[in-house]
């Protein structure tokens, strides 16, 4: 599945494949790297729930179904085709406005809000999302109006209804025929229902988001959440009324995710080795997980104490959330997680970035998917160095700049090549320091 974004906030384009495992989004501050995977994020937490909700969706379409059926019965009659794909495509839009859309539209309300938020800050240009599939393209246009689907392009110029299930053969002209005379609403039901599976198909994961200041976030919403569930009791008690901050959704699924943490065995080993690695490695301690008050908790090697992490340092409290996910969540996904990342570099040593990157590498490869945005030149040189080593899978690897215009900021992609990626992207930081450096050292000798 590929999702395009366009004119969204700061963005003005930005394309994300969800065939990628390890992608890798740099950029300045401020340019969109959160907007844009804060969207696919919502997105695809959108149409995973199109198989939970497929029944419910069956019932949205039954009178469409049944009045198209009508329709085919009187066109097959007189031993005719019929081109029936205008009149699918209408179907899954309307059932798509319906189901997935609506959820995405209500993600998108609770995360940023204000439509003003969403729609292009530079242009006057549409704001739309696109997904697209080998056999569907669904385009949904977001405007002061809400979110509503404006096209839906079946791809496929292949495909014929016939007797209750779907058959691929040549047609011409992309056009969608049922020939087979028998009941054609089962047919019908079947092909809108393989339509909506290959969106659902093509994104079955497990899908995590850690925001950028984890530790404060985790910390300030454990600390409030008690005096929410005491208001909740005693609301007859309230005189006014009690105003609660509006939390972004993958906020709030952040925090609700680690709030939720089981206790379990039998994990994914190769999870949990790595997992080790970065308590042995980095944190120096290990991360554990108090059931009974909700937090999480720190314990150096070779001591007896155990700290709340808001206490530990804050490389510690940054990186706690990203190792608890890892060990007590995703270790346990039976479907492939992927997990999104926000400056995993944040609060880190040099040092502790370039290990942090290696351990991500294997992360990857023992099956978790990783989206992370960063601005650090040492991650950067590390992934170049572990493509070097082939520790990085370059088919699967994706790594895209920002570049700011006039119009919003576009994503690029870097070509990752076995030599590595083409370094363009904090060489002008590093050029400015040294021509500043000589500069100063010019002056010096002048004045000297």
């Amino acid at each position: 599945m590929h999702i395009r974004i366009r004119n969204f906030g700061p963005i003005k384009d930005f394309s994300f494949d969800l065939t990628k495992d390890f992608v890798v989004i740099f950029g300045k501050n401020n340019i969109g790297k959160s907007y844009a995977i804060s969207v696919v994020y919502l997105i695809l937490k959108s149409v995973l729930r199109i198989e939970k909700d497929r029944l419910a969706y069956v019932s949205m379409i039954s009178d469409q179904i049944n009045a198209l059926s009508e329709r085919i019965r009187e066109e097959l009659s007189q031993e005719k085709e019929m081109d029936i794909k205008k009149e699918i495509e209408e179907i899954v839009k309307d059932v798509g406005q319906s189901g997935f859309i609506s959820d995405f539209r209500e993600s998108l309300c609770a995360t940023f809000e204000e439509s003003d938020s969403v729609i292009s800050r530079f242009a006057k240009q549409r704001t739309d999302i696109r997904l697209c599939t080998n056999d569907v393209e669904i385009t949904a246009e977001i405007s002061k109006k809400g979110v509503n689907i404006s096209e839906v392009v079946i791809r496929t110029d292949s495909m014929i209804a016939t007797r209750g299930k779907t058959e691929n053969h040549a047609t011409e002209n992309n056009r969608l025929f049922l020939r087979t005379r028998g009941d054609e609403r089962i047919a019908l039901t079947k092909f809108v229902e393989n339509i909506l599976s290959t969106l659902y198909n093509q994104a079955i994961l497990r899908i995590y988001y850690l925001p950028a200041s984890r530790s404060g976030l985790y910390q300030a919403l454990n600390a409030f959440s008690p005096i929410f569930a005491e208001l909740s009791r005693n609301r007859g008690f309230l005189k006014g009324t009690v105003g609660i901050p509006s939390i972004p959704e993958p906020v709030s699924d952040y925090f609700l995710e680690l709030s939720g943490i089981r206790i379990r065995e039998n994990g994914n080993q190769d999870i949990l080795e790595i997992v080790g690695e970065m308590e042995k490695e980095i944190l120096k301690g290990e991360v554990l997980f108090d059931p009974e008050t909700k937090k999480i908790l720190y314990k150096p090697f070779g001591t007896d104490m155990v700290l709340d992490t808001a206490l530990a340092s804050s490389m510690v409290s940054e990186l706690s959330p990203v190792v608890a996910s890892l060990k007590y969540i995703i270790a346990f996904t039976e479907a492939k997680p992927l997990l999104f990342i926000e400056e995993p570099e944040a609060h880190l040593h040099p040092e502790t970035q370039i290990r942090l990157t290696e351990m991500f590498s294997k992360l990857v490869r023992a099956g978790v998917r990783i989206v992370m945005t960063s601005h650090s030149d040492y991650m950067f040189n590390k992934m170049n160095n572990l493509i070097l080593e082939r520790k990085v899978d370059i088919a699967s690897t994706r790594v895209v700049i920002f570049n700011e215009t006039d119009e919003g900021s576009i994503a690029k992609d870097i070509p990752v090549e076995e030599l590595g990626i083409d370094d363009e992207n904090f060489l002008d930081s590093v050029e400015m320091l040294l021509n500043e450096k000589a500069e100063l050292i010019e002056k010096l000798n002048r004045n000297g």
